[in-house]
């Protein structure tokens, strides 16, 4: 089986339609691809199960888009750039601001997520998720609107602004300090390398997650073992924590406004 049959063969399980009619101008449901966990479920299933890692299917409508190739980029920055729209799984991944202070909010559907009874098998949590986050959510009375919550925090802060949009969600790990408080750490290697200064707000309810960071209000130390714990602490000009919190306050303020109009829906 060539890489073409392979990557056909995904597609046609993905969106559940026989193979002979994923052609070149098959077009792709977009209901199975709704919101970013639609489009990171698509990309992981290609990359485990066809072993394909395409940048396309960030973007692509149909068959013939998602194999053509990605246009070359003039220059390093902008080659990265494009490589963390797509590991990020949301066109949204840009540099925020040139202030150390930034906001990210993103809500989904928990329904929307992969519905399995083993997510350390399933890709788009093995793609998505760290070993200790699987683990967490596994253990809560409801593990997929705690893995929702979790996505939520992930896609938030990498739309916080520019200390994150350069990284997948793989990339970042929920955390808890001694209070049961998120935040967020950078994993490398399965460590944590670096602290970053900034706070989560995670919920979820009645199938539905939501999640804020905010970027410049406070400082997140990693913890060296389970009992040691720095409780994050406020530092850095008054400006940028003014900055920020008033950024937290419009994002909760459009977040009200986008479930009124759910509402009346």
């Amino acid at each position: 089986m060539t890489d073409k049959e392979k990557v056909r063969s995904v597609v046609a399980r993905f969106f559940d339609v026989p193979e002979a009619s994923v052609t070149e101008n098959f077009v792709f449901p977009p209901e199975r691809l709704h919101g970013s966990v639609g489009r990171a479920t698509f990309y992981a299933a290609l990359k485990r199960m066809a072993g394909a890692d395409l940048a396309s299917a960030a973007t692509a409508s149909t068959f013939g888009e998602l194999l053509a190739p990605v246009p070359a980029t003039t220059n390093a920055a902008e080659r990265t750039e494009a490589e963390a729209n797509v590991r990020s799984s949301t066109a949204a991944v840009e540099s925020a601001a040139a202030l150390d202070a930034g906001v990210g909010i993103d809500i989904e559907q928990c329904d929307n997520l992969p519905a399995v009874s083993d997510p350390w098998t399933e890709p788009f949590y093995v793609e998505n998720f760290t070993a200790a986050e699987i683990a967490y959510c596994q253990r809560q009375p409801n593990p997929r609107e705690s893995f929702c919550g979790a996505w939520c925090a992930k896609e938030a802060a990498i739309k916080c602004g520019r200390d994150f949009s350069n990284l997948r969600p793989l990339d970042l790990e929920i955390q808890r300090d001694g209070q049961g408080r998120p935040f967020i750490a950078i994993v490398q290697g399965g460590k944590p390398k670096i602290k970053r200064n900034c706070e989560i707000s995670i919920s979820h309810s009645h199938g539905l997650a939501v999640a804020v960071c905010v970027l410049g209000l406070g400082r997140v130390e990693i913890p060296k073992s389970k009992t040691d714990v720095t409780v994050p602490q406020e530092t850095g000009k008054s400006n940028s924590r003014t900055v920020a919190w008033l950024a937290f306050g419009l994002g909760w303020l459009n977040l009200m406004f986008w479930l009124l109009h759910l509402a009346k829906k």
